[in-house]
């Protein structure tokens, strides 16, 4: 657990930020009990449970839809964070 926010609300608060709606984010947990994967959904482009298979993370990586890139392919993306 974080001290703040749990993995969940920060999954919401990120994609409740626009330039952050599109952000791939891979939702990791210990908890892989019943409901637990459609929460994670609820604010993550995917999931996995812990313990990590690494050539299962790395696939889902790969897979991962990218977000849209602005027009000017050379500008920084809209989720970027230093835009």
């Amino acid at each position: 657990m974080m001290p703040e926010m749990d993995g969940y609300q920060t999954g919401r608060a990120i994609r409740s930020m626009p330039r952050f709606e599109h952000l791939p984010i891979i939702s990791l947990t210990a908890q892989a009990m019943t409901g637990d994967r459609e929460k994670a959904l609820a604010a993550a482009s995917d999931y996995i449970a812990k313990p990590v298979d690494v050539d299962e993370l790395v696939s889902m990586m790969r897979t991962t839809p990218s977000p849209p890139r602005p027009a000017d392919s050379r500008s920084r993306s809209a989720w970027h964070p230093r835009s």
